[in-house]
């Protein structure tokens, strides 16, 4: 009976001795680390949002800055062609006649034209449509005229009966050949012309250069006119 009764009373400690080892973590502090689990996983994942919309963020800034520098590429492009074009467009043209063996420059926007100069010119070029302003290229006979103005009131005059207005000439050298020179001003069917010749007689003829506009089609730069005189070369 007493051997019973020390059993039981052995069996009533062990039972909280059990009941302690088996539910060693309160369910509390249980539901309180399982709470911050699911909130460092729901934040870790938020993170992660965040950091996948800052990567999608950053490819396409960097696909924009692809385009940006693609677009800048392009227009340095485009600039250097500008360049290259107005550095071409500021190059002179040259005209070469080996008849009479001489050249000139003249812009490179101008045209020449060959067909319907007019008595005595052998060529003309100048600029749009109506060909002006131009430089043209009279060749005369020497008994046309003693002097460049006796020779070119002679041109003119068959030239549409134009007549000299004002005419200031003098001797000048150009590129080692002598010329005569003259500022004229003369007046035809389409009106008032502004003129820069010059002329020399060579082998019987008298070769003119001239340039000229009409006062309805000013020169955009008046220094075009010695400009290309100055450029002219005789062998």
């Amino acid at each position: 009976m007493r051997r019973k009764a020390l059993i039981g009373i052995v069996l009533l400690l062990t039972v909280p001795l059990f009941v302690g080892c088996n539910g060693g973590v309160p369910q509390a502090d249980y539901d309180g680390a399982v709470a911050e689990r699911d909130a460092a996983q729901a934040q870790a994942a938020a993170l992660q949002s965040q950091l996948d919309t800052a990567q999608n963020d950053l490819d396409t800034a960097q696909d924009d800055l692809d385009a940006a520098n693609a677009t800048i590429a392009e227009l340095e492009a485009l600039a250097a062609e500008i360049e290259a074009a107005e550095e071409d467009a500021a190059t002179p043209a040259v005209y070469i006649n080996t008849d009479y063996g001489f050249s000139l420059e003249y812009p490179r926007g101008w045209a020449e034209k060959t067909e319907g100069l007019g008595p005595g010119a052998i060529t003309r070029i100048g600029e749009g449509v109506y060909c002006i302003p131009a430089v043209r290229i009279i060749v005369r006979d020497e008994t046309e005229g003693a002097t460049l103005e006796e020779v070119f009131t002679a041109h003119l005059t068959e030239d549409g009966g134009k007549t000299i207005d004002t005419y200031t000439a003098s001797d000048v050298t150009i590129n080692s050949t002598q010329f005569t020179q003259a500022e004229v001003a003369y007046s035809g069917g389409y009106g008032a012309y502004d003129s820069l010749i010059i002329g020399l007689v060579q082998d019987g003829k008298w070769i003119i250069i001239e340039v000229y506009t009409l006062s309805s089609y000013p020169f955009e730069d008046e220094s075009i006119k010695t400009e290309i005189i100055n450029s002219v070369t005789f062998e």
